[in-house]
């Protein structure tokens, strides 16, 4: 029998550093557009972006945005198109909020 022995590599300090900082809330939403394209980037302007991939049918934009804005945000979402919340917690007072905003 082979035994496949593999060796850690060392975390480096960037990396320790971002897995001691605490992780943002996150709100997953859903927004139902005409025009995903514009809406995709529409909603990429409002925060910044963490990440952002889509096609003709469907985009999905992450975003980092302050917890201050969130309703600002979300009304602003509203004019854009059908939003509806998937994440039934409500966003922290303050900090800053992980956005998951998936357009159909």
């Amino acid at each position: 029998m082979k035994v496949h022995n593999e060796t850690a590599q060392p975390l480096s300090m960037e990396a320790r550093r971002q897995a001691a900082l605490p992780q943002p809330p996150e709100i997953k939403l859903l927004l139902i557009s005409r025009s995903i394209k514009e809406a995709a980037d529409a909603v990429a302007s409002q925060g910044k972006v963490l990440s952002k991939k889509g096609d003709e049918m469907e985009a999905r934009v992450v975003l980092l945005i302050p917890a201050e804005r969130y309703e600002r945000f979300s009304r602003s979402l509203q004019s854009l198109g059908l939003l509806k919340e998937i994440s039934k917690k409500p966003p922290p007072a303050e900090g800053s909020l992980k956005v998951e905003v998936t357009i159909e």
